[in-house]
Parts: C-alpha cells; structure tokens; sequence
C-alpha cells in the first residue's frame, strides 16, 4: 500500500516598473547553503538557481540534490508516563499519557523537513500503530510510502516515578518480509545520482543481506548513500563509499576489541589513537566521519581531513535522550552542503534542543541552543 503526500511550494510574485522579482520563503540556512552552492557552481549563478528553484526546475547537479530519501523498518510508538511514585494500589490516569512516533529514519526526515529540504521517509509498519503513523506524516506534510506489515507496529511504554527511577515494556521488533523487501528494492532503483539516501541500524540482525543489496543498488545508480547504524554494522559497507556515517562511540568499539573505551579525549595520546581508527575509516571508503560519544559529546572528521569534537554546555534535567541521535544526523545532512563545521554545529544544538523538550524541536529552539554547543578543531 501506497500514502504519498507532497508539499507544494508557494510562490508570490511582485511587479514594479523595472523588474520581475521572486519572492521566496527560505529560512535563513537555506540561503546560507544557496549562497554556498552558487560559488561551488562554475555554470549556475545564485539568481539562476534561486529562479529555477521558484519555478520547480531541474537544477545543475552540481547545485543540489532533489531529496533525501529515509527507511525505517522497525517504528514503533512510544508512550510516557510520569508518575510520582509506583504503587500496586493505585490507578494511574493514562489520559497524561505523551505519545511519540519512533524510528530512526522518520524522526530524520522529520528534522530534514523542519530544515526546509524535501525528504521521502518509507516504513515498513502496519496495523492500527501503523495507520497511527501514517497519519501523524500526513498531518506533518511529511511525502511517506508504507510497506505493509502483517502485524501491528510494536508499542513501547516508559513510565518515570520517584524522580529518576524508569520501567519500561517493549514489544518485539519486527522481521521484514520478502516482498516488502522486493518492493523497497525496486523504490531504491528510482533513486537518481541527485539523492541521497538515510540507511539506519534499526533492522533485524538477520538482514545484513539486505541492507547490503540496498547499498548495491543505490550505489548504482550514483545515489549519495548516508549510513547510520549500530551495533550490526559490517566494514564491508564502506566499499560503497558512503558519503557520510554515524555510529556511536560504543558500537565502534565492537569492531576495535583491542582498543579501550576513551573517557577523556582530550589527551593527546589517546586523542591519537581514535584518530587512527578514523583513518582507517576513511582508506576503507567513508567521507565524513561522524560518532556520537553519549549526550554531550561527539566528534567529526570530514572529508576535506578536518578533525572537530564538540561538547555541549548544558545541564539537561529529567529529560529522554532516546531519538537524539536521529535528530543529530538528520541536522547534519540537512545542511551538509553549506559546509561540515555549520552542519556540525546545527547537528548538536538539534540534537541538545530534542534533549531539552520532548518531541521534535523548531528551528527557531534549534538555533536558540547553538550558542551552548563548544566546537575544537583539532
């Protein structure tokens, strides 16, 4: 089953006596990364693309990409309780519930649509969670494909009681069937060299096979591949020459037993050592380089060889830090083409504001929180 929803630009158009002028509705990232992209451009000009870009045209390839494309095998929705103390005697009221949609892809492309970008977010979900889903991204104007489950899209509830005490109950996640898998191959193979494409951990250990197929034939097609992934990540991806990846600090290490976790970085020696790792990331075909160390920390290496670690200057207070990682990578792709440092920036004052709140922040908390992320170029 198909849901697809487009967003359509509106456009108005002033006259006067000399000149015909465009007036667009662009944040001002958007045109930090126009002004980027002209200079980068030796055919287009920025009134060029700025144009083309009202009237729906192809632009230069070199300009642009058309959209970002996200899959999520594996959403689920998450309900949280707040509580003051956990009691077999009491009735808890539900209505105080606070619902969230999950996935890592979803809450990506939801942070790519905030930044102004076009994005296409597939999931493969189903039953009544599923039709829940589906209409929360309609209702975010968010253009979606379903691949059907036969089962419900699992349900997770966290309940918080005397103060920083947790309990939570998760369902299974699911296994994605062969011809969903058939289905999404053949989107994949519609891909063109002007998108790009958000590859997250969240599958089942068991479809390695798959995400590698999806990698193949994306790269094909010259598609900007983007992975994002955990614990289940294969080296062997990395032939595709991904254009960025993300892992956290603590996945990384199931690849490097003999290499000790780091607490402070900020030594020399042991600063040389991650390095090292990096390298090796890069010479196996990775461009940008990104890992998350836990909320407040995290480090890029980039593909122009610059080494950045940023630390956010926060106290965070009774907050979740669960899809703060998606809304990290999510930021960072949005605004990659302006350059890595700005896309770096906006990558950890995003993931710090989905910290501070819960839901996905504005651009406007986003910005807000930029002046607390410290960034050390190394």
């Amino acid at each position: 089953m198909l849901y697809l929803d487009f967003e359509k630009e509106n456009h108005s158009m002033k006259r006067d006596k000399k000149t015909e002028q465009i007036n667009l509705r662009v944040t001002k990232e958007e045109k930090e990364r126009i002004k980027y992209l002209s200079k980068k451009s030796k055919q287009s000009s920025l009134s060029k693309y700025i144009i083309n870009r009202s009237l729906n045209l192809e632009n230069d390839d070199n300009l642009s990409f058309k959209r970002i494309n996200t899959l999520t095998i594996n959403p689920w929705i998450l309900c949280r309780l707040n509580i003051k103390e956990l009691n077999n005697n009491i009735n808890y009221d539900t209505n105080d519930l606070n619902i969230e949609i999950m996935g890592s892809g979803i809450i990506a492309s939801k942070i790519i649509k905030k930044f102004n970008l076009q994005t296409l977010t597939m999931h493969y979900s189903g039953g009544f969670t599923g039709k829940y889903l589906i209409d929360n991204l309609i209702n975010e104007n968010i253009e979606q494909i379903q691949y059907e489950s036969e089962k419900n899209s699992r349900v997770n509830l966290d309940v918080f009681y005397d103060i920083n005490k947790k309990i939570s109950f998760a369902g299974e996640p699911s296994k994605i069937n062969a011809i969903s898998k058939q289905f999404i191959l053949k989107k994949i193979r519609t891909f063109s060299s002007n998108d790009m494409f958000l590859i997250t951990g969240d599958f089942h250990k068991d479809d390695e096979d798959f995400i590698y197929e999806m990698s193949k034939v994306a790269n094909k097609n010259g598609v900007k591949l983007i992975f994002d992934l955990n614990k289940n990540f294969n080296n062997i991806l990395l032939k595709f020459n991904p254009i960025i990846i993300k892992l956290k600090y603590i996945d990384l290490l199931n690849y490097y037993s003999n290499f000790k976790l780091i607490d402070d970085l900020s030594n020399k020696d042991n600063f040389e050592k991650f390095k090292k790792i990096l390298l090796e990331l890069r010479e196996k075909g990775a461009q940008n380089i990104l890992i998350t160390f836990d909320s407040k920390r995290s480090m890029l290496y980039d593909s122009d060889s610059n080494f950045f670690t940023a630390f956010i200057d926060y106290e965070f207070k009774d907050k979740s830090y669960q899809g703060s990682d998606d809304v990290f990578i999510g930021a960072y792709v949005s605004n990659f083409l302006i350059n890595s440092y700005e896309a770096f920036l906006y990558a950890n004052a995003t993931k710090m504001a989905s910290i501070s709140k819960e839901g996905i922040p504005s651009i406007d908390e986003i910005n807000i929180m930029k002046k607390n992320v410290k960034i050390k170029k190394h």
